[in-house]
């Protein structure tokens, strides 16, 4: 019996007819090669799937070998001691969480079936009407899932590490800083952003501690340090604290507000609490002015720690960013009594062809010499114009309300180029480096 086969293509229409004997050998060579494809393996390790007699591989004279991924070879580069590399626990300890989630867990079990024995509160639910007190959350999760979460950010924004190198602790103990002033209040949870003019008086300190224990509390800024990069400046220092009243204990170190200075960017701000194993003497750190000078509170909490490791223990944490406003320059002046330091970043200056006698098409010509001029020059022909307009003794002239509503803008522009007419709106807008002509400190380019 013949078996036809039938093509498309151009041959369409037309039966080719195979040898049955033809057909049976040819699909018997089909089907072995799977096994050959197999016993080829040892062939290219690592490559089980290549038949040596149907592909030529490029870039290999003899065998490929299993190239590391990236991965490999950056752990070969970087090798990792995990005894090194271990942090240390300097809290108090895991066990103490753990017991503690376990009695919560139990609690939590009976209070469900309470709830869902109450029919009440199930119709509330269903009929979207059910209220929940959020202070009750709060409290719920600062005793279960608070300590790890707040623990976990903290080594996110590197706190551990440059407060104590290679420790952490699980901050167990709730705080509750914030920071008041006329109008509102300001809490400090973990990482929130916190202007220097909010924080300007001591801030509250609240947190829940048995009457007959001992606490130390400080606040470190771990990125303002003028003097010295790896050491912290003190803020706040109160140690000998009984229970949770803050008031009765000892203030070593008077309040500062913070001082982030101009163009650093964000600083981060700790609160710290301590536990003491019993009363404890600070006057090493306490001096009889009232530390006006950022030298008398230069700080190492790695250093305060490892001396008096087996007398604290910390328990308590949060932390806020915070940067530059005008309260900071009041403070340099007022408090501390000295010039206010700044800091700008200067750019690379832009990598630009060389300038050539005519401007491209389609670039305004004025905007292509701009290129090669120097922003400050520019800026100074701005300040000139501003300080032509004011006056030292009276107040400084107000701002159009209307900018672009202005009778000159649209009659006898006749022999004004379009170029100058599009810069005398900016002028008017306060656009680009017009910015400078209302606000002098204003970033602009």
């Amino acid at each position: 019996m013949n078996t036809s086969l039938r093509l498309s293509g151009f041959l369409r229409g037309s039966v080719f007819r195979y040898p049955e004997s033809l057909l049976k050998s040819q699909t018997r060579q089909i089907n072995q090669r799977p096994r050959q494809r197999l016993e080829r393996t040892g062939l290219f390790p690592g490559f089980p799937r290549i038949w040596a007699s149907r592909f030529q591989l490029v870039g290999f004279k003899d065998s490929p070998d299993i190239l590391p991924s990236l991965e490999q070879r950056l752990a070969a580069e970087n090798p990792y001691d995990e005894e090194v590399e271990r942090l240390i626990n300097i809290g108090m300890p895991l066990d103490y969480g753990s017991e503690r989630q376990k009695k919560t867990e139990k609690d939590y079990r009976i209070k469900l079936r309470e709830v869902r024995r109450n029919p009440a509160l199930e119709k509330a639910a269903r009929h979207r009407t059910l209220k929940a007190d959020l202070s009750k959350v709060l409290d719920e999760w600062e005793t279960e899932a608070g300590p790890e979460q707040i623990s976990g950010a903290a080594m996110h924004y590197g706190v551990f590490e440059d407060l104590f190198g290679a420790a952490y602790f699980i901050p167990y103990v709730p705080i509750r800083p914030g920071f008041h002033t006329d109008d509102y209040y300001t809490p400090v949870h973990r990482g929130n952003h916190i202007l220097p003019a909010d924080a300007m008086k001591v801030p509250d300190f609240v947190y829940a501690a048995p009457d007959d224990t001992l606490w130390t509390l400080t606040m470190v800024n771990l990125d303002g340090n003028l003097q010295d990069s790896e050491a912290e400046y003190l803020h706040w220092m109160v140690s000998n604290i009984p229970g949770g009243d803050v008031a009765k204990g000892e203030t070593i170190v008077d309040y500062l507000q913070p001082i982030p200075v101009r163009g650093t960017g964000f600083h981060r701000y700790a609160f710290l609490l301590f536990q003491q194993k019993d009363r404890m003497d600070f006057r090493a750190l306490k001096t009889s002015e009232l530390r006006p000078t950022l030298s008398a509170r230069i700080f190492r909490m790695k250093e305060f720690y490892r001396a008096r490791q087996d007398d604290l223990m910390p328990a308590g944490l949060a932390f806020f960013l915070s940067e530059w406003d005008e309260s900071v320059t009041d403070c340099f002046h007022s408090i501390l009594d000295i010039a206010e330091p700044a800091f700008e970043y200067e750019p690379p200056p832009p990598d630009l062809e060389p300038q050539a006698k005519y401007p491209p098409d389609d670039i305004p010509f004025n905007v292509y010499l701009d290129r090669y001029r120097d922003k400050k020059e520019i800026a100074e022909e701005v300040v000139k114009k501003r300080l032509s307009r004011i006056s030292p003794f009276g107040p400084e002239p107000a701002r159009l309300k209307w900018p672009l509503a202005q009778k000159f803008l649209y009659s006898n522009l006749s022999g004004i180029p379009s170029w100058k007419r599009l810069e005398m709106r900016k002028e008017l807008l306060g656009v680009g480096r017009y910015k400078l002509l209302y606000d002098p400190l204003a970033k602009w380019g």
